[in-house]
């Protein structure tokens, strides 16, 4: 999955190319996790939003992310930093989300 282009982002590869080496690996990971989590739950909708949009600042300080990432589930911010496959799936889990299968080989991995 191309995280970007599942949520609409037209990044240039010239631009992107330009990120530093962490945003990137953390853009991959989000990528990797919002894969996982696609391929193993039905109806749950995921939002990657940037801190830096007005959507974003008002996010943030509604639910006190301050710099770099957060998780929310429900509304509800769980975690502070991207968290393993493993957490979130525990997480999603507790709130209710509806598991399409066996993901076992998914959450060893990760």
């Amino acid at each position: 999955m191309d995280l970007m282009k599942e949520v609409g982002l037209r990044v240039h590869s010239q631009q992107f190319d330009e990120y530093p080496a962490e945003t990137k690996e953390q853009l991959q990971r989000i990528s990797e996790l919002a894969e996982d989590v696609m391929q193993d739950f039905r109806g749950v909708e995921l939002r990657l939003i940037d801190l830096a949009s007005p959507l974003g600042f008002l996010k943030g300080l509604r639910h006190g992310v301050g710099k770099g990432t957060a998780v929310l589930v429900n509304g509800r911010k769980i975690f502070d930093s991207l968290p393993d496959y493993a957490s979130l799936k525990f997480e999603l889990l507790k709130a209710g989300a509806d598991i399409t299968g066996d993901s076992s080989s998914r959450t060893m991995r990760r």
